[in-house]
């Protein structure tokens, strides 16, 4: 699940650079691209957006004008995504009676593509964030899950309260041990 993830990250990272390629910088319409996510996780919207601006230095964030929603990530786990990345847009669904998503307007001011090298755009940062990730995916592949992202002991207590909800709805009398038993008819 987690490498789908990855792979999920790596395909937007790929398809904001060709649409940020495909823009013409002198258009009338001014060269907005608007990156936006039916997501809401950090590596889906706030990651690919950095690495769009590390590989195309010829693109930066403008206020979306969006009246409302949170201002996107600037920091998240000791990763620092820049100043600019608070005029990106994320809404909750618990907080803004929406789908969770993310949008980010970027403007092209040149036509010219930047050559830019992998080591020029790594930071000590980057570096060392993937030498925790392929630390945790180690052990992972030892049989130890590592330090996770999510708190399991939280998640659990969702998971089984949504589990009780569930079993309710369908006839089932929810014991306080977790187990259930036939409501009589």
């Amino acid at each position: 699940m987690e490498a789908d993830f990855r792979r999920l990250s790596d395909l937007q990272k790929d398809l904001l650079l060709h649409a940020i390629d495909s823009v013409d910088a002198t258009s009338p319409t001014g060269g907005v691209i608007v990156y936006a996510t039916c997501s809401v996780t950090v590596d889906e919207n706030e990651v690919v957006v950095a690495y769009a601006l590390r590989k195309r230095r010829n693109v930066r964030i403008e206020s979306t004008r969006l009246p409302f929603g949170d201002q996107g990530y600037v920091r998240f786990r000791g990763k620092n995504f820049g100043p600019d990345m608070k005029l990106c847009r994320r809404y909750w669904g618990h907080k803004h009676n929406l789908d969770g998503f993310f949008v980010c307007r970027l403007r092209k001011f040149s036509n010219e593509i930047p050559v830019v090298n992998d080591e020029d755009t790594e930071s000590e940062e980057d570096t060392e964030m993937e030498e925790e990730e392929e630390k945790v995916d180690q052990g992972r592949a030892d049989g130890d899950e590592g330090d996770s992202l999510w708190d399991e002991e939280e998640d659990r207590k969702y998971i089984d309260e949504s589990l009780s909800k569930q079993k309710r709805k369908r006839g089932y009398r929810v014991l306080s041990n977790g187990t259930k038993a036939k409501l009589s008819e």
